[in-house]
């Protein structure tokens, strides 16, 4: 998936999402809190969120009552992040380096972040920071295709090599590659669920993806033409501003630390 050395998936996680946090932050959906009560099945845990973003998913730890460290290595990331959760702590660091001490927490949430990772290398750090009886927890909310149209419209999304290369729901990227070492046998939960968009941001969404971040201008306005075309032939009638009901499927992973 990437050519930085083992371990340290910093340069092209960082270059990636260099730019762009407040795309991300409007147009990315939040978590249901069904998800975020099964990744941490305890109450007023110490909880790292790695690869936290803009804090989608750390706000709704905060909102649980958990004591939260966001893990983020994107400055322009981290900014959005401290203004969306204030007072949370922040770090710039990575899931293969996140400077926390030994068996420091209950819970490492990984919010769409997971398939970024060097496997054995975060592995090792989990299995340093996470407590026995803890949890390794991963989380992915991708859209529900099973409506016709938005398979039709995912499917101009990721009209591109690059783009299926980089899917994140695909299982031999992201779904199938368990923690490493001392942690159990997956616990999956999936929550099926929709909330309102325009159709102007529809279009938009594929900006916040990583393979259209990484392409090039020209390669970037093709693909978002191809998904402007394709959200008119879905909608003719429709203006910008109108808004659709898009349905998501999240899907939860969770790995208990054992002794």
């Amino acid at each position: 998936m990437t050519d930085d050395p083992p371990g340290d998936r910093r340069p092209r996680l960082v270059g990636t999402f260099a730019t762009g946090a407040d795309r991300y932050e409007r147009l990315r959906p939040d978590y249901p809190l069904e998800a975020v009560r099964f990744c941490v099945p305890m109450r007023n845990a110490e909880v790292v969120d790695v690869g936290a973003g803009t804090g989608k998913f750390t706000r709704s730890l905060v909102a649980e009552g958990h004591r939260v460290i966001a893990v983020e290595p994107s400055a322009d990331m981290r900014s959005a992040l401290a203004l969306a959760v204030p007072g949370v702590r922040v770090h710039d660091a990575t899931a293969e380096r996140t400077g926390l001490p030994d068996g420091s927490v209950d819970v490492a949430t990984f919010a769409q972040s997971w398939h970024w990772t060097d496997v054995g290398a975060a592995s090792a750090e989990l299995q340093r920071i996470v407590r026995p009886g803890g949890y390794a927890s991963m989380v992915w909310t991708m859209l529900d295709d099973g409506a016709p149209w938005v398979e039709r419209v995912q499917a101009a999304m990721h009209s591109t090599e690059r783009a299926w290369q980089r899917l994140p729901g695909a299982k031999e990227v992201a779904w199938e590659r368990p923690p490493r070492g001392a942690f159990g046998r997956a616990e999956r939960h999936t929550v099926a669920w929709s909330g309102p968009i325009t159709l102007a941001d529809l279009v938009a969404l594929v900006t916040t993806r990583s393979y259209y971040l990484e392409a090039t201008p020209d390669e970037q306005q093709a693909l978002l033409g191809r998904v402007r075309d394709r959200v008119e032939r879905e909608f003719p009638t429709g203006r910008e501003e109108d808004q659709v009901e898009l349905p998501y499927v999240t899907t939860c992973l969770r790995y208990q630390r054992l002794p």
